[in-house]
């Protein structure tokens, strides 16, 4: 698969696992240059979700970067400073958080 620029050691993953039992998660992005960088996040609690949601409707782009600024555990300092491959983790940090199918009955 080639080298992955911002790996780390596997008792820094498990240091993350232990202090978010919800899920660690590596986002591999691929920069222009066909380089691949990882950044490691952390599953979004709802308190994350709550503090992008207020800007989903009138600022998207503002909405993605709080979830990742908050999410966002290490990695590749490229991907802070490549918009794109930003963009990218941004993303996927919104397929991350499912809500959960519930059933009500009236009573």
């Amino acid at each position: 698969m080639g080298q992955i620029i911002g790996t780390v050691n596997s008792a820094q993953i498990d240091k993350w696992k232990t202090e978010n039992p919800n899920g660690v998660f590596q986002a591999i992005a691929v920069s222009s240059k066909g380089e691949k960088h990882v950044t490691y996040i952390k599953k979004p609690t709802l308190h994350e979700v709550g503090a992008a949601a207020k800007f989903t409707e009138t600022d998207p782009i503002k909405a993605g970067k709080i979830m990742f600024d908050t999410c966002r555990l290490g990695g590749s300092d490229a991907v802070i400073e490549d918009d794109e491959m930003k963009s990218g983790v941004m993303k996927y940090l919104g397929t991350l958080f499912k809500v959960a199918e519930v059933e009500g009955n009236e009573l």
